[in-house]
């Protein structure tokens, strides 16, 4: 079947593969018949590269398949209610025409792309997946295990635009400040603070819902009546779905007005009870406590509405969701404005993240560190089979109840001054000092000593070669993104967003997918690549990037030598360039040689056995201590003859886990057999230091 449509959204990268959401306009059902005009949405997986942009108009032609009912998650009904009726797994894509979007979203788009592109620039990972979804609502940019960790501890939400999170935001604003400068300036303040996230993240439709939703709450906190938001509340929800009767079914919708609702009628209740319990500590005590009982009502109240929206949702309760909440909402706030501040300043100035990156990075490695541990809890997360709707309206009849014994029995608040505006100050200045102290001297020394860690990026090769003087070399970078991006953050420091250089030994996928994303994110001094290229999608955007980057490229061949800071790093092959453009570019990819004092590595890529062979005839210096074996283990990519002459005392084999070719195959490891082998699969990253006469293995996982 051939269609046509265009991308209507942000493209959505996951490992090593982009997804597009294309608005059909027609299909051609038979070969050589007419087109029909056709409506609804396809969700396409294709291939990195070409890589294509909202506003692109597609011919799609490949088989069309229902989107699947997962055991455990309506996975059909969730692309139901984005109008999403069929996917395509990696059809034949042809580019028609560009532009074909509305211009103002495609502005929008694009502003946004920015805003993602400063925060990944500068923030490793999951910090800066979990930045952009905090702020710009992209969920799928998490890695796998940290998305897993925040649906167990019930922090999902956090990562959708909606006014749960806007509304929750100028909640903690306003409770915090309200003991500062008081309720009407507190307003002001939430106020301007979601105007300018609403401006900053591009107005969207669900950013639009979200901002009202949450300035109702704070009109209603201002005037000193934070119930009084019902009526305009509900007035708010009956027009949106008087305009659009779809936007009930849409899940941000559901999330925005179930916290708002919270908010507006049981936080009240919660933070009276608060300050009569604080009155009791004594003056001290309540001025200080007061900003914490404030996150805690607001929090807990947000929480307890949206539970029966998550359950009905997503079949999942999280037990551990309230507590979750109340430790991670203080640091949500944080991320926020944080990751927009960096983010902006990234837009206008990339220098000025050199300076700001923190702001983003320590409340966002905090969250991340709170889902990891609520989510590791016994019984954090339950599956609740069965949960409808009518469940969920059993839920909140109860919280219903629960609000009305809460302002039957209010308790009358206490007056208590509020906390120095000074000391609240000196506080903060505290805080701020001890922490930018803390970045400045932490992880900067050097011990002088080769370390070369061989990264786990799946079925791939990537290499990062820490250098006896602190320098970073990068050789190969895996096949995607993600990958490279992950790994390189287990790495380097938080701040550190420089490679001296980087190394492409072969233009394959899985050496070179990976290094589009170091150009992106990290400042690189030199490239050193093979004299060769292939006609590839992925090599013409290789050639791109490093275009518009204006990276050095040096080309290597036998011959060439590159000093370490006291370490040195050979190409061994290819003699020369090809004299034409080859059939075969294999030969001329990078054999490569690191050695400090009596400490070597031999890295062969994915040179033919025949390359490795001629080598040794004409007694090309490889021995090794460590040899990295070539291929990703498959046959026939390991001559029987190289082991003996490198003579390693240990080997190591880049390789994915379940990989779909059934690497390493049986021939690579009786080639090896009786030597140490390290394996990414099996050990994690791997990790060899040397001081020149002494090695050191020291592998990420146990071997098992």
């Amino acid at each position: 079947m051939l269609l046509r449509g265009t991308v209507d959204s942000s493209p959505e990268e996951r490992g090593g593969s982009v997804r597009y959401t294309l608005s059909v306009r027609e299909v051609q059902p038979e070969a050589e018949g007419p087109w029909l005009a056709a409506d609804g949405r396809v969700l396409v997986t294709a291939p990195l590269q070409p890589r294509y942009r909202y506003g692109d108009l597609l011919e799609v032609e490949g088989e069309l398949a229902p989107p699947p009912t997962l055991p455990d998650f309506d996975y059909r009904a969730h692309l139901a209610r984005r109008g999403i009726v069929a996917l395509a797994e990696f059809p034949r894509l042809r580019l028609l025409d560009e532009g074909q979007g509305s211009a103002l979203a495609g502005a929008m788009v694009a502003w946004r792309e920015r805003l993602a592109a400063a925060l990944e620039r500068a923030l490793p990972e999951p910090e800066a997946s979990l930045a952009q979804g905090v702020l710009l609502g992209r969920r799928a940019a998490l890695p796998a295990d940290l998305r897993a960790a925040m649906d167990a501890a019930g922090l999902s939400h956090l990562l959708a635009v909606s006014g749960q999170n806007v509304a929750l935001a100028a909640a903690l604003v306003v409770g915090v400040l309200t003991w500062a400068v008081g309720r009407r300036w507190a307003g002001i303040a939430a106020l301007g603070a979601i105007v300018g996230y609403a401006l900053l993240v591009g107005g969207g439709a669900p950013v639009v819902r979200a901002s009202i939703m949450g300035g109702l709450y704070v009109l209603a906190r201002s005037v000193g009546r934070p119930g009084g938001g019902l009526q305009p509340l509900l007035l708010a929800a009956a027009i949106m779905t008087a305009h659009d009767a779809t936007v009930a079914e849409d899940l941000s919708f559901q999330l925005s007005f179930a916290s708002t609702l919270g908010l507006v009628v049981l936080s009240p209740g919660l933070s009276a009870w608060g300050e009569v319990w604080l009155a009791r500590l004594g003056p001290a005590a309540h001025a200080l406590l007061r900003p914490a009982v404030a996150v805690l009502s607001v929090t807990l109240a947000a929480v307890a509405f949206v539970l029966p929206v998550s359950a009905l949702n997503f079949g999942r309760a999280s037990l551990a969701a309230p507590a979750a909440n109340v430790v991670a909402a203080p640091a949500f706030v944080a991320a926020l404005v944080g990751s927009a501040v960096v983010s902006l300043a990234g837009v206008l100035w990339s220098g000025a993240t050199d300076w700001l990156w923190w702001l983003a990075w320590a409340p966002a490695a905090y969250l991340t560190a709170v889902a990891r541990a609520f989510s590791s809890l016994p019984l954090a997360s339950l599956q609740v089979d069965g949960f409808g709707l009518g469940h969920a309206i059993a839920c909140y009849a109860a919280l219903a109840a629960a609000v009305w014994a809460a302002a039957r029995w209010r308790p009358q608040v206490p007056q208590r001054p509020p906390i120095p505006a000074w000391a609240a100050g000196a506080g903060t200045v505290a805080v701020l000092g001890g922490l930018v102290l803390w970045l400045a001297t932490a992880g900067g020394g050097h011990d002088g000593r080769l370390r070369v860690t061989f990264l786990d990026v799946g079925e791939g090769n990537a290499v990062l070669v820490t250098t006896p003087g602190g320098r970073r070399v990068l050789i190969d970078g895996g096949p995607s993104g993600e990958a490279i991006a992950a790994a390189l953050s287990r790495h380097l420091r938080p701040g550190e967003r420089r490679i001296d250089l980087l190394v492409l030994t072969y233009p394959r996928a899985g050496r070179l997918a990976g290094l589009l994303e170091v150009l992106e994110r990290y400042e690189v001094g030199t490239v050193v690549a093979p004299p060769v290229g292939v006609g590839t999608a992925l090599f013409r955007a290789w050639q791109d990037a490093l275009w518009r980057e204006g990276t050095e490229v040096v080309y290597g061949t036998a011959g060439l030598r590159l000093a370490l800071d006291g370490a040195t790093l050979v190409v061994l092959s290819p003699a020369a360039p090809p004299l034409t453009t080859p059939t075969d570019p294999r030969p001329w990819a990078l054999v490569l040689r690191l050695s400090l004092g009596r400490v070597s590595f031999l890295f062969p890529s994915d040179v033919p056995t025949r390359v490795q062979e001629s080598l040794l005839a004409e007694r090309v210096p490889v021995a090794a201590s460590v040899l990295a074996l070539p291929g990703n283990g498959a046959r026939g990519s390991l001559s029987p003859l190289l082991p003996g002459p490198v003579g390693p005392t240990a080997t190591v084999l880049s390789v994915g886990e379940g990989n779909r070719f059934g690497h390493p195959s049986a021939e690579m490891l009786a080639l090896v057999e009786g030597l140490p082998l390290f394996r990414t699969d099996r050990h994690g990253d791997v990790a060899f230091e040397t001081d020149g006469a002494r090695l050191w293995a020291r592998p990420q996982k146990p071997p098992r």
